[in-house]
C-alpha cells in the first residue's frame, strides 16, 4: 500500500473517531460528559477525550497492528483523542503555538513529560512493528509542535504513557503570540480495561 493510501485511509477513518471539536463560542466547561474536556482561553481551544480500549483495538488493527502491538497501545499507550486549536476569529489576533515538550503530566506525586511519537519508536522496533504501521501510528498522533492562525484546529491522538485507569492532572502550555500561558486540567483518567 502507498504512503498516500496510508495517509489517506488514516486522516478519514480518525476523522470518524474525532467527531466534535470545541465550541468557537464555549468558554470553560471543564468537564463535560464522562471523560470529555473541553475547554477555551487565552486564545486556545481543546477537546479531549479517552479512547476506551475497543476504539484503540479496532482503529490500529485496520491499519495492520499485530495483536501484540495493540496491546502494547492498549495496556501502555493511554490514548486521547484531541481538538486543539486557536479559538479566535479575528484575523489580526496573534498565532498560538503549542510544544508538546513543555507539557507535563502529573501523576503519583511525580512530573513527566507526554509521549510523543519520537518516543514510540524504541517501541516499535522492539516488536519489529513495520514501516506502514509505523506511518499510520505516526499520522494518527497530534504533532508535538504546531502553530495555528486564528480559527486553525488540528486533531489528532495524544499518549501519556501511563497504564488503564490512571488518573492524572495535565498542564498545557501553550503561546499566544509572545505570552506563554498555561492550564491545568485535574481529574483526568486513562480508559479502563
Amino acid at each position: 500500500m502507498s504512503f498516500k493510501a496510508i495517509f489517506l485511509r488514516v486522516a478519514f477513518l480518525f476523522s470518524a473517531l474525532v467527531l466534535t471539536s470545541a465550541s468557537a463560542s464555549s468558554q470553560e466547561t471543564g468537564l463535560d460528559g464522562p471523560g470529555v474536556f473541553r475547554w477555551q482561553g487565552d486564545g486556545l481551544r481543546l477537546e479531549t477525550a479517552a479512547l476506551v480500549h475497543d476504539q484503540v483495538r479496532g482503529f490500529f488493527i485496520g491499519r495492520g497492528f499485530d495483536a501484540k502491538g495493540v496491546d502494547v497501545l492498549v495496556n501502555e499507550a493511554c490514548l486521547f483523542r484531541s481538538a486543539i486549536g486557536n479559538a479566535s476569529t479575528d484575523p489580526a489576533a496573534p498565532d498560538i503555538t503549542i510544544d508538546q515538550s513543555e507539557w507535563r503530566i502529573f501523576v503519583n506525586g511525580g512530573e513527566r513529560e507526554l509521549r510523543t511519537r519520537s518516543d514510540w519508536d524504541p517501541v516499535w522496533d522492539r516488536l519489529n512493528v513495520g514501516i506502514e504501521q509505523r506511518v499510520a501510528f505516526k499520522w494518527a498522533l497530534f504533532p508535538p509542535e504546531q502553530q495555528f492562525k486564528p480559527t486553525d484546529y488540528n486533531w489528532g491522538m495524544l499518549t501519556f504513557g501511563l497504564p488503564p485507569g490512571t488518573r492524572f492532572d495535565l498542564e498545557v502550555v501553550w503561546h499566544e503570540g509572545d505570552h506563554k500561558r498555561s492550564k491545568r486540567f485535574e481529574g483526568m483518567e486513562c480508559a479502563k480495561q
